[in-house]
């Protein structure tokens, strides 16, 4: 999904530093899970992340989904696999 957002966001904007350098980011996350794909034989899923990417209306608005989007969601979305803490 982010790797879908960002290239929703370059391909919007522009090659912007900050955007392209994410990209990559999340590039390196993807192929470092290929291999565990292939070690245990699961297919890989059909990318449909781009359907579900809306285009921002300004550059401001791109920061603020890929801070919204890109950290804030997923930091909960990791807090939700996590066992509750212990008091």
């Amino acid at each position: 999904m982010a790797q879908a957002r960002y290239n929703n966001i370059i391909g919007t904007f522009g090659n912007i530093p900050t955007f392209v350098q994410i990209r990559e980011a999340e590039l390196r996350h993807i192929r470092a899970l290929l291999p565990l794909f292939e070690r245990y034989q699961v297919p890989l899923p059909q990318d449909i992340s781009g359907s579900f990417v809306t285009t921002p209306q300004n550059l401001k608005a791109a920061y603020a989904t890929g801070v919204q989007g890109g950290e804030i969601d997923n930091i909960a979305m990791y807090e939700r696999f996590l066992p509750p803490k212990s008091s």
